[in-house]
C-alpha cells in the first residue's frame, strides 16, 4: 500500500504510473479538491478499467482488475445467491461494479452483495450509480494482487458500517473467513458447503468447483 500526499490531479497520476505493483494505491487529494459522487463516477468513467474505491479520509483507493480467477468464482456464487434472493419482494443481488456510499464515508464496491428490500426502502435504485445504504451480506474474492491483511480489514470496515455477514474468499490459500456482526471470525478449509439461517435462510451455498484439486 502506498500512503502520498499530491498538490495535483497531474502528479497522483503520474505516481500511479510508477508504482504499478503496489496495489491498491491510496492517494491523498488536495484539501480544496472534494471528491463528490459526482466526480467519482467521472473518474470512474474516464478510466474504465481501473476500479475506484474512496475510504473514509476521503483518500481516493486505486486497485487493478479481479483477474479471470476471481471474477468466475464471483458468478458461480453471485448465481446462486440470486436464485436464492426473493427478487419478487424486492431483494438484489449485485457484482463488483456496485458503489456503496457507507454511514463512515466510505465508497466500497465488493465483489457480491445482497441487500433486502427491508434496507432498500427509501432508497431509489433507478437515481444515481451510488447507493447510500450497508448491504445485508457481502462476499470478497482474493485475487493474485490482493494481499489477505488488507481483505480482512476491509471486511472489519464492511462490519462496522452496519453489513450483517461477511465472507471473505481466499481461492489461492484455499480458505474462507467467516464474518458476523458481533464480531466472531471464523476461518474455514475449503469448506464445500456454506449456510447461514441467521442472515440467509434456506440458502445453501456449494463451493466444491471453486477449490482447487486436492
Amino acid at each position: 500500500m502506498v500512503l502520498a500526499h499530491h498538490e495535483s490531479k497531474s502528479e497522483a497520476a503520474v505516481v500511479a504510473r510508477a508504482a504499478p505493483s503496489s496495489i491498491p494505491l491510496v492517494l491523498r487529494l488536495p484539501s480544496d479538491w472534494e471528491l463528490t459522487n459526482e466526480r467519482l463516477l467521472e473518474l470512474c468513467s474516464l478510466n474504465e478499467t481501473v476500479p475506484f474505491e474512496v475510504d473514509e479520509t476521503g483518500a481516493l483507493i486505486l486497485s487493478v482488475p479481479s483477474g479471470p480467477t476471481s471474477e468466475w468464482m464471483g458468478y458461480e456464487v453471485g448465481w446462486q445467491l440470486r436464485s436464492w434472493a426473493d427478487v419478487d419482494s424486492g431483494d438484489l443481488v449485485v457484482g463488483s461494479s456496485a458503489l456503496f456510499q457507507l454511514s463512515d464515508g466510505n465508497r466500497r464496491s465488493p465483489d457480491i452483495a445482497w441487500i433486502s428490500a427491508a434496507r432498500l426502502q427509501g432508497v431509489d435504485i433507478f437515481d444515481g450509480e451510488i447507493w447510500q445504504v450497508a448491504p445485508d451480506f457481502i462476499v470478497e474474492i482474493r485475487s493474485r494482487s490482493d494481499e489477505v491483511d488488507r481483505l480482512q480489514e476491509k471486511m472489519e470496515m464492511w462490519l462496522r458500517n452496519g453489513v450483517r455477514l461477511g465472507w471473505l474468499v481466499d481461492p489461492f490459500g484455499q480458505r474462507l473467513w467467516v464474518y458476523r456482526a458481533d464480531g466472531e471470525v471464523e476461518e474455514l478449509e475449503r469448506p464445500e458447503q456454506m449456510s447461514d439461517e441467521a442472515v440467509l435462510p434456506s440458502l445453501v451455498v456449494d463451493l466444491r468447483r471453486i477449490w482447487r484439486s486436492a
